[in-house]
């Protein structure tokens, strides 16, 4: 773990404490020893005072808690997705907000956020940036900001090795060849899902996605949420067998159009209690992170939960 000493804020200077994953794949390829000094620079360029702090992913949540102690105006964190909902789940209701760096391949909380994924631009972005509450995904106790996936594809991440680096068109074309090499080999999911709002479905699947808000209509590798604070969640259950249908459904979404796609299920509820028929618990893939998960499970929106750092406000 390094620390970098950081100046003093001056009297009526925000301060924040940023926080790295030094096993996030795009900060493995930028890293030198005077990174952390370079970016407190470039914060005090940006009107912010800035200690920044480098831990490996084991280590994250002590450098949080170090991190935090200091009462910062902000705690902003560097890395993928899951570093970034990790932190969320520390950070959700409470008064610290949360700031991003995207040191990740896909940066999918950054690019919700509105936060420039250059480091040059992200961080005098990230200094101006107003705190704004957005709605969190509560999985259990732990918060998800994106997505969170169950079925053949959190069982294909696990058994395959991780890869790192700041080509998501890479890693989007490598996902795609695995997907249709093991998704009609995979076996099916006796879903038996509860809503809040009382629907009860009983669903066999290979695949289910529950999301924070919903997913925009547009073309895009790359999934954008239409709102931030929306008070709803979407799951996505498919009912593909074939390789066909999973075609069809791969198309639809990347000329954004989900809704039109007959094999794929929509449900819109502020919260889902999930059990399933053969199993007690759950495999699941939460912000790009793989956890096993006791069922019964809860997912359930929490309104405007978490403080962000939000450079633009479209949302």
């Amino acid at each position: 773990m390094s620390d970098s000493g950081g100046d003093r804020p001056k009297t009526g200077q925000r301060s924040f404490e940023v926080v790295l994953n030094r096993d996030s794949g795009t900060l493995r390829e930028l890293w030198h020893e005077g990174l952390p000094g370079e970016l407190e620079e470039k914060f005090g360029e940006a009107g912010v005072a800035a200690t920044v702090r480098t831990e490996g992913a084991d280590g994250l949540d002590a450098a949080i808690d170090r991190a935090l102690a200091a009462a910062p105006d902000a705690l902003v964190v560097g890395g993928g997705d899951g570093t970034v909902a990790g932190a969320a789940t520390r950070l959700t209701g409470g008064t610290v907000p949360l700031g991003v760096l995207p040191l990740g391949t896909f940066n999918l909380a950054a690019r919700d956020l509105g936060v420039p994924l250059e480091l040059d631009q992200a961080v005098p972005a990230l200094a101006r940036a107003p705190a704004r509450a957005i709605d969190v995904l509560q999985v259990g106790d732990r918060a998800c900001l994106c997505t969170a996936l169950a079925g053949f594809y959190p069982r294909m991440a696990e058994r395959e090795e991780e890869f790192h680096g700041r080509a998501w068109w890479k890693k989007s074309l490598n996902i795609a060849r695995k997907t249709f090499r093991d998704f009609h080999h995979s076996s099916l999911l006796g879903l038996k899902l509860e809503t809040l709002e009382g629907e009860r479905l009983h669903r066999a699947t290979r695949f289910a996605a529950f999301v924070p808000g919903d997913y925009e209509d547009i073309f895009s590798v790359i999934p954008k949420r239409v709102k931030l604070t929306d008070g709803e969640m979407t799951v996505y259950i498919s009912r593909h067998r074939g390789l066909f249908g999973l075609a069809r459904a791969s198309l639809a979404y990347l000329f954004g159009m989900l809704r039109m796609e007959s094999q794929l299920e929509r449900v819109r509820t502020r919260g889902v209690r999930i059990g399933e028929r053969r199993r007690n618990e759950l495999l699941m893939m939460i912000d790009g992170e793989i956890l096993r998960l006791p069922l019964p499970l809860e997912i359930r929106v929490r309104e405007r939960a978490l403080k962000v750092l939000r450079p633009t406000d479209e949302k």
